[in-house]
């Protein structure tokens, strides 16, 4: 009996070293696949592929990274000129990020699937997915927009459709690595802009101007999309 417990004693101090092993070698590989640092500027940070390419054009600043099976884009427009909006409450803040939801998704000719307003580094933020299609590809498109220190910045994650559940762990690294400033509130994120308007279809037009320019900057840059050709040989190399 006593032979038996401390064979029993034996195995499990085993399987345990051979767990915490495991567990480092997870750990190591997670981490050696977590994108670098990039800092947009003073007011956003975020991880992002290095492959960035990064574009100053039509008064926007767009950063774009690909990885397999899905593009990476950020955005970040100054809140100027006759289209600006005047926010000074949060409720400005929310109506305007609705109406710039709508706007972006009816530039893409897309359908919604979600939305939510949600509170960040005490910052109100927006988050949307929507349905869109690219030549004959079915995608889901993923944008988070926030409104900060007179500019609007927006990530956008665009996969295939077919790999959303693939894609889950590049999706939360890029959305979950987006930071800002210390000490930043909501006071930064009002407006006084005397041409503004508070009105919701101001930030309607926003957000359909920033979804014109992207798809413009897009076909400019002749940016490829990763065709089903290409995931069925990078997924499944035996199909092709």
């Amino acid at each position: 009996m006593t032979r038996h417990i401390l064979l029993a004693k034996h195995a499990l101090k085993n399987m345990n070293s051979i767990l915490s092993a495991s567990l480092i070698l997870i750990s190591t590989h997670l981490f050696g696949q977590q994108w670098p640092e990039y800092r947009v500027d003073s007011t956003l940070t975020v991880r992002i592929p290095e492959n960035i390419v990064v574009l100053d054009t039509l008064g926007q600043h767009i950063l774009r990274a690909q990885i397999d099976n899905a593009l990476i884009m950020i955005q970040r427009l100054p809140n100027t000129g006759e289209q600006a909006a005047s926010i000074q409450s949060k409720n400005d803040l929310i109506d305007n990020y609705k109406g710039f939801q709508r706007g972006l998704v009816e530039s893409q000719k897309g359908k919604l699937k979600n939305q939510k307003i949600f509170q960040k580094d005490g910052l109100e933020l927006i988050h949307f997915s929507y349905y869109a299609t690219r030549g004959e590809e079915q995608q889901l498109r993923h944008c988070l927009t926030v409104f900060i220190n007179g500019a609007w910045y927006s990530v956008h994650f665009w996969e295939l459709a077919t790999m959303t559940d693939e894609l889950a762990e590049e999706r939360e690294q890029l959305f979950s690595s987006v930071t800002f400033p210390p000490g930043v509130n909501l006071k930064n994120q009002m407006s006084a802009s005397i041409e503004g308007s508070r009105m919701y279809n101001r930030g309607f037009l926003i957000g359909k101007t920033l979804g014109y320019i992207l798809m413009l900057v897009l076909a400019v840059v002749s940016a490829i999309w990763i065709s089903r050709a290409v995931n069925r040989k990078t997924r499944h190399p035996k199909q092709i």
